[in-house]
C-alpha cells in the first residue's frame, strides 16, 4: 500500500479581526470577499487565502495570505509584496479605476 503525505502548509490562518477588516474594506470597494482554504498559490500550499474580486467574476483582483513574515498581497499579475498587517496591505492596494468611453458621434 502506498501512502502519500502532503507537505505542511506555508501560510497561516488569519485572525478574526483581520477577516472582519478585510470584509469591511471589500464592501466599501464593492468587491466580493472569498476565503479559500488549503489553496495552492504558484506552487505553495497555503492554509487560507483571501481573494477579492468584482461580484460575479471568477478571476480575482487581489489575494492575501499570511506567513511567518507578515501578510503577503498579490494584486493582479504583479509580484507578491510583504506587509506588516492586513490593514497595511489593503491601504497599499491600488484602486481599480473604471474606464468611461465618451463618444460624441451620433448614431446613424
Amino acid at each position: 500500500m502506498s501512502v502519500t503525505t502532503r507537505s505542511p502548509s506555508r501560510g497561516m490562518a488569519f485572525e478574526i479581526d483581520d477577516l472582519v477588516r478585510a470584509r469591511q474594506w471589500a464592501e466599501r470597494k464593492g468587491l466580493a470577499l472569498r476565503i479559500r482554504l488549503d489553496h495552492v498559490e504558484r506552487g505553495q500550499d497555503l492554509e487560507e487565502v483571501l481573494t477579492l474580486a468584482p461580484p460575479g467574476r471568477a478571476l480575482w483582483h487581489l489575494s492575501l495570505w499570511r506567513d511567518r513574515g507578515g501578510v503577503v498581497m498579490r494584486q493582479g499579475s504583479q509580484p507578491p509584496a510583504l506587509f506588516a498587517s492586513v490593514e497595511a496591505a489593503l491601504a497599499a492596494a491600488a484602486p481599480r479605476r473604471r474606464m468611461r468611453i465618451w463618444s460624441r458621434a451620433r448614431p446613424f
